[in-house]
């Protein structure tokens, strides 16, 4: 499981005032060809519903 928070450090190109400005997640799209864009798409197509993540318990999750 990933936590992903999308406060104020994620940073992207074109918000006002920031047009010089990007990430360390944003650069490393940028390094795989994705623009900001894509990379908030990308983002969004891996994510889980909170109804599957509720489901979740230690029995079914991969243990390292």
């Amino acid at each position: 499981m990933t936590w992903l928070n999308c406060g104020q450090n994620m940073t992207g190109p074109g918000r006002p005032g920031r047009e010089n400005q990007a990430s360390l997640t944003a650069l490393a799209a940028a390094g795989l060809g994705w623009d900001y864009p894509t990379l908030l798409l990308k983002i969004l197509e891996s994510s889980s519903s909170l109804r599957d993540l509720r489901k979740v318990t230690l029995s079914n999750v991969d243990r390292i």
